[in-house]
């Protein structure tokens, strides 16, 4: 039996209430509805990119167990964030943090906190803080 780990980023990159479908991830606009949201250097597909690019894909494997009769293991982490006005990622919230193991939702924290920095959001020409939800989801399988 082959043992793999896959950390899948369920990328849904979304921040507020209207939505608007790209790049099979959702969009939403600012909770605070800034003029100018936040944006992430090279957009939302880079953003995928960088999240996908950095996760720890053994972190899945190490922590989480396959339920008896199941294929895998599938964990999501909900996260709030800040995008500062600098374009720092600030005040980093795990919103589910009772469903989750300790060490997948670390590093879901991990991944916000050293993203680069982002092109701070704007209203009336000056910056102002914005914030985003993140969903990760970390998954592991055994294949046969």
């Amino acid at each position: 039996m082959k043992i793999f780990s896959l950390i899948i980023a369920s990328l849904i990159f979304f921040t507020g209430f209207s939505q608007e479908k790209k790049d099979s991830t959702e969009v939403m606009q600012s909770i605070a509805h800034p003029e100018h949201p936040a944006e992430f250097p090279g957009g939302n597909a880079q953003w995928i990119k960088y999240l996908e690019r950095n996760m720890n894909r053994e972190i899945a494997h190490k922590y989480l167990s396959i339920p008896k009769g199941e294929k895998f293991v599938k964990q999501t982490v909900q996260l709030l964030f800040e995008i500062g006005t600098e374009g720092q990622t600030m005040h980093i919230v795990v919103e589910n943090l009772a469903d989750i193991h300790p060490a997948i939702a670390k590093e879901a924290v991990r991944i916000i906190t050293e993203s680069p920095k982002w092109k701070p959001a704007s209203q009336d020409g000056k910056p102002v803080t914005d914030q985003r939800r993140q969903k990760l989801s970390f998954m592991w399988s055994n294949s046969f």
